[in-house]
Parts: C-alpha cells; sequence; structure tokens
C-alpha cells in the first residue's frame, strides 16, 4: 500500500457556498479517495469582477458548510484570501498549487473541478504546469458538454485523469445571490449552516418558503 499522502484542491469564490458544492466535496473525497481535501476560497479571483458577499462571510459560509459533513478530512483554508489581503495579489491556482506542494512535500496532489471550469482550463496562468503537476478530477454532470481541443498541445490541459459522474442538480450561485437580493427563499439550494451566517450577520435572508 502506497503511503504518499492524497491531497485535493477544491477551489471556487463560493459566492454563496451551496449544496452543489457540498455534493462534490463528499463525492471526491470518497470516490478517489483523498487523505485529505482543501476547500480554498478564492482571494481575488481572475475570472470575475467582485464578490457578492466580503471575504470573511464567503470563509465563514463555507467553514460552516463543511463543518456540516463532520469529516476531519475536510480542511477549509483561507489562504488564497489572505494573499490577496496582503498582497493584492489575484488567486492564481498554479501558485496555491506551489503552496501545497511546500505544505505536503511529496504528496499526489488533485485539483477538483466542475465541467465549466474545466472547459476553461487554456484560459489560466500556466495551465500545462497545472496538469503536470496535478491530477485533474472533472466532475460532470449528466448531459454537460466537454471542450474538445484543437490544439495539440491543449489535449494534455484537456484529458482528465479522473471523471466523476453525477446527476444533474439545478443549483448556482448566480441565481442564488439574484434570490437572496430579491428577497426570495432559497431553501434546498444552500446549506442551512451558511444561511445562518447570513442571517448572523443581519444579512436580511428568507429563510422559509
Amino acid at each position: 500500500m502506497s503511503n504518499v499522502q492524497k491531497i485535493g484542491l477544491f477551489g471556487g469564490s463560493f459566492d454563496p457556498i451551496h449544496l452543489g458544492h457540498v455534493e462534490i466535496a463528499q463525492m471526491t473525497i470518497k470516490e478517489i479517495p483523498l487523505d485529505i481535501l482543501v476547500v480554498m476560497p478564492a482571494g481575488k479571483a481572475p475570472h470575475k469582477n467582485g464578490a457578492f458577499f466580503s471575504d470573511e462571510l464567503r470563509l465563514k459560509m463555507t467553514q460552516a458548510a463543511m463543518a456540516d459533513l463532520n469529516d476531519d478530512r475536510i480542511v477549509v483554508s483561507d489562504w488564497e484570501m489572505k494573499q490577496a489581503q496582503v498582497n493584492g495579489k489575484t488567486s492564481f491556482t498554479v501558485d496555491t498549487m506551489r503552496y501545497l506542494q511546500k505544505k505536503y512535500p511529496g504528496a499526489e496532489l488533485y485539483l477538483i473541478l466542475g465541467t465549466d471550469m474545466f472547459n476553461t482550463l487554456s484560459t489560466w496562468k500556466d495551465p500545462e504546469i497545472i496538469a503536470a503537476n496535478m491530477k485533474l478530477v472533472l466532475v460532470n454532470r449528466r448531459g454537460e458538454k466537454l471542450y474538445k481541443p484543437r490544439r495539440k498541445k491543449d489535449i494534455r490541459i484537456y484529458t482528465p485523469d479522473i471523471v466523476i459522474s453525477a446527476e444533474p442538480l439545478a443549483v448556482s450561485s448566480t441565481e442564488i445571490r439574484r434570490r437572496l437580493s430579491a428577497g426570495e427563499s432559497v431553501d434546498g439550494l444552500v446549506p442551512e449552516s451558511a444561511l445562518q451566517v447570513l442571517k448572523n450577520a443581519s444579512f436580511d435572508v428568507n429563510l422559509t418558503k
């Protein structure tokens, strides 16, 4: 049996975290299986103009949602947020990868990706380095189409090492933000513990259907 640690990285804006994110965390830690899953809310994301919720609230909601799973293998990290807060640095996955390589020397690193993010890999910073140093784990929901690379050098980037199939879950952070802004219910979309974080922060949340 190999003693090499398997460390997964599951990043995202988590703005806010929703039940689809929770499901991905549960599936990947079980299916691979992982020794540690690092859930990393983005600091200053390169593909987004800015978060709806503050760093503090996104972190607290993510921590609350992951604590519900009661799994010591799941670690929520604020490393990317601190990089943005202290240095004003954009959150690039390749930098987070290098941080994890130092934190877990000799470990196998796994990058957890939904289809939407997987399909944009060639636009990331140093995607070839990421693909060469991390195993790409694609969580593909039924009906979602994968990008087909046209350039030879993109084939490695767009070849997942592991594919985990999942049933479609009709939930998105964009729709959740719209509902919250309109005072509509988000029951069944966001973990109750995460919604409670918002309520405790005096954010106007409709917790009933």
